[in-house]
């Protein structure tokens, strides 16, 4: 017998169905991405046809009642001819390009936690609406009947169209599932969590303001790529979802911490753009603690989350330094893309070449970390410490509660340290800002250990003994400190200049400070009274105002220093404000 061409009647199994139905997803809570990301790419078609009159309409509404969910969106709906290839066919999908969805696919993951999906839709310009329910449990019964049917025939069983009037100008598209038993998906704070760290939603006011604002600042283009990304508007029970991102944390000491500014990276390969992103550590370059719900550098394609915050572990050289950070890397590249169920990145070259970058990106910033973080411990904390302990000393003998005499060998060990802490910060910072890698992050490492030193100060002046004894000590000014000992021209060791800390020489106030009396009523030279470590420059230009208003100034002013989450540029724009304002004729 010859060579014959046999014809075939290719079939699907009822079994297909099952992966439909959400099996091929672990976590329920996907339920929630797979709906919203179908909402969000309606919505980025309504935008670009012109439908919305505002961005506020550009929004995906969810209800969570007692057993049912509905998701809601106001995008371009799906055109009556369209229904039956969209809703009841399955993975029937034209996305391409900028669509977050791919396979359609995700339609009926609903399915496996309710006993009934209900979609109702209406596409602009067309005078009716189309809803179709699909008996989720019926359909389970069925999958799990020893009958043998073909995919199709049982779609046919469990699912209804029905038409109805609607308006010309409506447009829409809603899911409900009814009956929901999953007490997962029916949680509002689990669901909450979910959707802020895996849909396309914008960052916080305070974040942008205290957090992206300072680095776009210095990168144009940083900006313009975030301005770019793909954002929705998305409600749970009327409130709205924002990236977890914030300006500050808990670290582990339970302490208050602030975040410092977005650093901001591209990865290219051949003139091409594979991803970019940004990163950023606490101003102390400590671990961001496990309770941290948007610690890790997270990945991103169009905006939305893909992987957990450990797909990138095993890029890093040590498994810790994955936490010392947080941040966002977005796949830009057409064949960067994720699998199906958005677990990972499909595997081919441009994966790898972006790993392999990205690898690289790691092992630069995790030494950034570790020169900042040793920054601080080993030269900043020192020298605080040390001047503390000298003006302590110092104000002792100047009290006459102690001798010179027989603070002359305390005073030297001290002397000794602080000399060395300065040896140290001129070798470091010069090695620093030569490299200028983490340059940009000094000023917030100086700022967290300027609170420090403050509070230690604070503590101090506030023991009964000093108290009773009047003997309190000014704050340290950490950045004056450092401005001095930069600015020493001289290439041996740093020599210090303050009178009060050289044990040699008789106790005296500091050089930016007088000798203070109980009679004196300015709190700059007085250390009995409430400290304020505001630079004298700083009031200057209010010295056309009266006593009383300079008062009120000082006050606000340490108001702002005093708070942790108030970036540095953002203080020093309040204060200009207020120059502007109270000194002008």
């Amino acid at each position: 017998m010859g060579l014959e061409y046999v014809s075939i009647e290719p079939k699907a199994g009822k079994n297909l169905l099952k992966i439909c139905m959400g099996d091929i997803y672990p976590n329920p809570m996907v339920v929630y991405r797979e709906y919203v990301q179908n909402s969000c790419d309606s919505l980025q078609e309504a935008e670009q046809c012109g439908l919305f009159s505002q961005k506020t309409e550009k929004t995906v509404s969810i209800s969570i009642e007692s057993k049912s969910i509905t998701i809601h969106d106001r995008g371009v709906g799906v055109k009556n001819d369209d229904v039956e290839k969209c809703l009841i066919w399955l993975s029937y999908s034209q996305k391409t390009g900028q669509a977050i969805g791919r396979y359609g696919i995700g339609r009926l993951t609903g399915a496996k936690y309710c006993d009934e999906l209900v979609f109702e839709t209406s596409a602009c310009g067309e005078p009716c609406k189309n809803t179709i329910h699909f008996y989720a449990k019926k359909a389970r019964e069925i999958l799990a009947s020893d009958e043998e049917y073909e995919v199709q025939e049982v779609i046919k069983m469990v699912t209804t169209r029905t038409r109805d009037e609607e308006k010309v100008d409506q447009h829409y598209f809603r899911v409900t599932l009814n009956n929901v038993f999953e007490r997962h998906l029916l949680d509002e704070d689990m669901a909450k969590r979910y959707l802020a760290e895996t849909v396309p939603v914008d960052y916080s006011t305070s974040f942008k303001d205290y957090i992206l604002n300072p680095a776009f600042e210095k990168n144009s283009e940083f900006e313009s790529l975030c301005k770019e990304l793909i954002t929705c508007n998305v409600f749970l029970n009327g409130t709205p979802i924002r990236k977890p991102y914030d300006s500050s944390v808990t670290n582990s000491s339970n302490q208050e911490e602030r975040v410092g500014n977005a650093n901001f990276f591209k990865l290219e390969h051949e003139g091409e753009l594979l991803a970019w992103g940004w990163y950023a550590m606490t101003v102390s370059a400590k671990q961001f603690t496990g309770t941290v719900p948007f610690r890790k550098i997270r990945l991103r394609q169009l905006n939305m989350a893909v992987g957990d915050e450990t797909y990138f572990d095993n890029l890093y050289s040590k498994d810790a330094d994955s936490s010392y950070f947080i941040g966002e890397v977005f796949a830009v590249h057409e064949s960067i893309e994720p699998t199906t169920g958005r677990e990972g990145l499909t595997d081919n070259d441009y994966k790898k070449m972006f790993e392999y970058q990205l690898k690289t990106k790691f092992k630069s910033i995790a030494k950034e970390y570790y020169d900042l973080s040793k920054f601080g411990s080993g030269v900043l904390e020192p020298l605080a410490k040390g001047i503390r302990s000298m003006r302590a000393v110092n104000r002792d003998v100047e009290l006459g509660l102690k001798t010179l005499e027989n603070t002359k060998n305390e005073r030297a060990e001290i002397n000794s340290k602080i000399q060395e802490a300065k040896k140290k910060l001129q070798v470091d910072l010069t090695k620093i800002r030569k490299a200028g890698k983490i340059d940009t992050l000094i000023d917030g490492i100086v700022e967290y250990y300027q609170e420090l030193s403050d509070a230690e100060t604070e503590k101090y002046n506030n023991l009964k003994d000093v108290q009773k004894a009047n003997s309190q000590i000014k704050k340290v000014n950490l950045k004056s400190e450092i401005d001095k000992i930069m600015g020493e021209k001289s290439d041996s060791e740093p020599t210090d200049n303050n009178p009060s800390e050289d044990p040699t020489l008789t106790p005296a106030p500091d050089n930016n400070e007088s000798s203070s009396s109980p009679n004196n009523t300015d709190n700059d030279n007085n250390p009995s009274a409430p400290t304020d470590d505001t630079p004298k420059s700083e009031l200057d230009v209010y010295k056309s105002l009266t006593s009383l208003e300079r008062g009120i100034i000082k006050k606000v002013y340490k108001i702002l220093n005093g708070q942790k989450d108030l970036a540095p540029s953002i203080r020093e724009k309040l204060k200009n404000k207020m120059v502007k304002q109270l000194t002008k004729k």
